[in-house]
């Protein structure tokens, strides 16, 4: 499911394009007298050669005093192992009941042939939570494609804040997140996994109807690329979309008490489809200005 890209970040090798894409994404701008904030969608994964840092969105974030994110990940070694370790203390599946063994005759065959077509056992995620197979197989397929997290919007994100000695404010820790999705009860999970496997069959397509979306700013379609498949499994959308959008923007709407500059960026799904961000900062009476 795409929208899992916003939560977790494994990293794979990227190959660059041939030559760079210039990208316009959204950005949205609320103020009042003594507080701005910019709004921007994120895109988790990218291709490295896609341009998008620059114009409005540069000139936005180099105006600001602090960055605000979904989660900060480790950007050294050390990090990084850490953040593997708080993945994998809610990946492993200690019930001791192989994955494989859990699916119907169609999802094992779905699914074995996926894990073929990249060059990995079958068993090799048996002894793991079905949302752990489910993100990894779609990081993976990215992955093929050459996007990478390590070229994505928050690691530039990233980079630049240290460049500018600009504070990183997290909206929610690496734990919370991944709790979230072992939270899960069984079943959810394992439609988790079912519904992935069905986008991936045409990840191609998916992936670039996504990117196209976001790197032109359409609105629509990219709410309804990152927002896809969700409405089939309903607690996935009250937990993973409407609460923590609920979370954000009563987070903004306080911000907004206190006078500053600062540049929010989390994922684009969170700016559009039902209960976005944006429409649920509007019905608490706050004008929001698309700038780009």
């Amino acid at each position: 499911m795409r929208l899992i890209l916003a939560l977790l970040a494994l990293l794979f090798p990227a190959v660059a394009t041939a030559k760079p894409i210039e990208a316009k994404p959204a950005l949205w701008k609320l103020a009042d007298k003594d507080t701005t904030i910019w709004l921007f969608g994120s895109v988790h994964v990218l291709p490295r050669d896609i341009v998008w840092f620059k114009g409005k969105v540069a000139k936005a974030f180099a105006a600001s005093e602090a960055l605000v994110v979904e989660t900060e990940l480790g950007g050294d070694a050390a990090g990084k192992a850490s953040d593997a370790k708080a993945v994998m203390a809610h990946a492993i599946d200690h019930d001791g009941v192989p994955l494989r063994d859990e699916l119907t005759p169609d999802e094992r065959s779905a699914y074995d042939s996926r894990m073929a077509g990249y060059g990995l056992p079958v068993a090799a995620f048996d002894q793991f939570q079905p949302w752990f197979a489910a993100t990894s197989l779609t990081q993976i397929a990215y992955g093929k494609l050459g996007y990478a997290p390590d070229s994505g919007v928050e690691m530039r994100l990233f980079a630049e804040a240290r460049r500018a000695h600009k504070q990183v404010i997290p909206l929610e820790s690496l734990e919370e997140q991944i709790s979230l999705l072992g939270g899960f009860a069984r079943p959810v999970q394992l439609k988790m996994l079912e519904t992935t496997l069905d986008e991936l069959k045409d990840d191609n397509g998916h992936i670039a109807d996504l990117l196209k979306a976001w790197r032109t700013g359409n609105e629509a379609a990219l709410a309804k690329q990152m927002n896809d498949g969700l409405d089939d499994v309903p607690e996935l959308r009250t937990v993973l979309l409407d609460k923590r959008n609920e979370h954000f923007a009563d987070w903004i709407a306080n911000r907004m008490a206190r006078p500053g500059q600062i540049f929010v960026a989390v994922g684009a799904g969170h700016f559009g489809g039902p209960h976005n961000v944006r429409d649920l900062l509007e019905a608490k009476g706050f004008r929001i200005t698309r700038v780009q």
